[in-house]
């Protein structure tokens, strides 16, 4: 660990992750902190200072892994380092930082949306749309953030629901080509959402249209990659369009 060598303070860096990465899948999240934040720690002024650019990207990494196991605390705790993860590197042009970006945004806007912050959550969620929209179609990675943002963003409007609505419109026709099985997963999610929100404002011919969208879109997905959280929301929206009918008939 106390070879000055750039290759081989990167190559240490990552042994860090790795080694941090595999605690953290065994649930030993506080000796997987230890070692995320030995890797910021150790190898954050080279790396924030540009001397060894290639240990931006484990440096960012640890980062958000310090953010992530915080964000399993209440969600004051996680906000100050995604925040700080943002502010770092949202200037970087690799790939890779971009998504931690974008990911880092989303995870903020996520921890607000949690507080009951949906002003704020709201904003965040619109520049993960603002700053990777046009970028999204070179990375899929990107296209499920930005697709989770506009999602988010419909639940930052409890009590609005065009607002709501507008977002949810935007993903569905964006995503619901793209044949992807999180991407399809999040395109049902949004119709459900639609038709509920059309229903509490008394749209009920438009809700039913929603669940029968999500029905058919099921059915496209299912000829390709049966999902069960997929066949969930199948489940729901043919009871809530069941529902809808009898309730109309009286």
């Amino acid at each position: 660990g106390a070879d000055p060598a750039p290759a081989m303070r990167l190559c240490v860096a990552q042994a860090l992750l790795a080694q941090a990465d595999g605690l953290c899948a065994l649930g030993h999240s506080d000796a997987a902190w230890a070692l995320y934040q030995q890797a910021v720690q150790r190898y954050s002024d080279d790396a924030d200072s540009h001397r060894t650019t290639a240990l931006r990207e484990p440096v960012a990494r640890a980062r958000l892994a310090l953010a992530g196991l915080h964000s399993q605390q209440p969600p004051q705790a996680a906000l100050a380092l995604y925040a700080d993860v943002v502010q770092r590197y949202r200037s970087d042009a690799s790939p890779a930082l971009r998504v931690m970006v974008a990911r880092s945004l989303l995870m903020h806007g996520s921890a607000l949306l949690a507080l009951q912050r949906h002003a704020d959550a709201a904003a965040d969620f619109r520049e993960v749309q603002r700053r990777h929209a046009a970028e999204q179609h070179d990375s899929l990675t990107l296209r499920e953030i930005v697709a989770q943002a506009l999602l988010l963003e419909a639940l930052a409007h409890p009590q609005a629901p065009a607002a709501a609505l507008q977002p949810l419109e935007r993903l569905v026709q964006h995503y619901s080509a793209d044949s992807h099985p999180a991407l399809r997963l999040l395109v049902a999610k949004a119709l459900l959402h639609q038709g509920r929100l059309l229903e509490a404002t008394d749209r009920f011919a438009q809700a039913l249209t929603s669940y029968q969208q999500l029905v058919q879109h099921a059915d496209c997905a299912a000829a390709t990659q049966p999902s069960p959280a997929l066949r969930l929301l199948v489940a729901q929206a043919l009871h809530a369009q069941a529902l809808g009918l009898a309730l109309r008939k009286h």
